[in-house]
């Protein structure tokens, strides 16, 4: 299939203390459960897509289903509002919102395949993620994303 290339926005989150959780089975299912599903509901409202959950690693595009002008600022709102429903739950979180040139669409082998996008702004997203520990409020936004809001 052929790939699409234009601006995206990516926001990234991580469970802050998740490994912690994980040593009641019950309470990590629980609460891997809420997490999952409020995340869902968030990107989803704000016209994200994420990818498949891995493990307490969210990863959202926008800009991707559709040309929106403003993907940018929906992705903020997204980790503003994520941060508070994710807080409501007695978690905290890491995030992050990037943006940038991006190439997506399926892609991998004959035999497995799956939609993904690739560009600097993920590995950007990364290291923001885990620096992201370092601020009160958990949320940061790279300069691409900053001036489109």
């Amino acid at each position: 299939g052929t790939l699409t290339h234009r601006p995206v926005s990516v926001l990234q989150m991580d469970v802050h203390g998740f490994h912690a959780l994980s040593a009641d089975e019950a309470v990590m299912l629980s609460t891997h459960s809420s997490v999952i599903q409020a995340t869902s509901q968030v990107i989803q409202v704000h016209g994200g897509l994420s990818t498949p959950f891995m493990g307490d690693k969210v990863l959202a595009y926008w800009n991707v289903r559709a040309a929106r002008a403003d993907h940018a600022l929906r992705c903020v709102a997204a980790a503003q509002e994520l941060q508070q429903c994710i807080q409501d739950l007695g978690v905290s979180v890491r995030l992050a919102c990037t943006g940038g040139s991006a190439s997506f669409g399926p892609m991998g082998t004959r035999t497995q395949r799956a939609f993904t996008v690739v560009g600097p702004c993920i590995p950007r997203g990364m290291v923001l993620q885990k620096l992201a520990k370092l601020i009160p409020f958990g949320i940061l936004v790279d300069s691409a994303v900053h001036q489109q809001i």
